[in-house]
């Protein structure tokens, strides 16, 4: 878990479940060109409301003009909207009226992005591998996944999977989506991820 702030400097806050995320859109935010936030790693899905309780009893939270929390939507998209809606009710925050849109009130921004996006289950893994989904080396994936399924091999988090296989597939080892992302392994460009980036762009 990365380190918390002593106080708040910057006018936006995104909020993330962990260092992966924290690293994906760093990564994300430059490519794009996108200035001025500050990215938080709350230590797990579990944790925005304490995370958030907190960050509001620090010097410089009364600036934030925009928050931002984004989790993945695992199995189901809309209870983890409702759990990230929880969390802002728990500093009296008013919550967006739908997942992926921002809300502004008196003055301040407030957003929940669930990740893969478009409503879908899944998680940030999905999002990153659909990035991708146009290079030739996915189909020797999709085959190597049917082959061991076929032995009787079925990993419990196949989306996790199939990312970890597509970056042992690189010129360069990486074990780590996050890391993966600042090396440029993910297409921030593709048009699986413009709806995140201009949600941000928004904020």
């Amino acid at each position: 878990m990365s380190l918390k702030p002593r106080e708040i400097t910057r006018e936006k806050l995104l909020l993330v479940e962990g260092k992966d995320e924290v690293n994906f859109f760093e990564a994300l935010l430059e490519q794009s060109g996108i200035e001025g936030f500050e990215i938080i790693d709350v230590g797990g899905k579990r944790n925005f409301a304490k995370e958030l309780k907190m960050l509001a009893l620090l010097t410089g939270f009364e600036k934030v003009k925009t928050l931002i929390i984004v989790r993945d939507a695992d199995d189901n998209a809309d209870d983890a909207f409702a759990s990230a809606g929880s969390a802002l009710h728990s500093i009296h925050f008013h919550t967006p009226n739908c997942q992926n849109e921002l809300r502004e009130y008196e003055g301040r921004k407030v957003g929940i992005y669930i990740m893969p996006g478009n409503f879908e289950n899944g998680m940030l893994e999905d999002l990153c591998m659909s990035s991708v989904a146009d290079q030739p080396v996915i189909s020797c994936i999709e085959s190597f996944f049917e082959c061991i399924k076929q032995k009787g091999c079925i990993p419990k988090n196949l989306s996790k999977a199939k990312a970890h296989v597509f970056l042992a597939s690189q010129s360069e080892l990486v074990t780590s989506i996050g890391v993966a992302a600042k090396k440029g392994y993910w297409n921030f460009s593709h048009p699986s991820l413009q709806a995140l980036t201009h949600f941000l762009q928004e904020a």
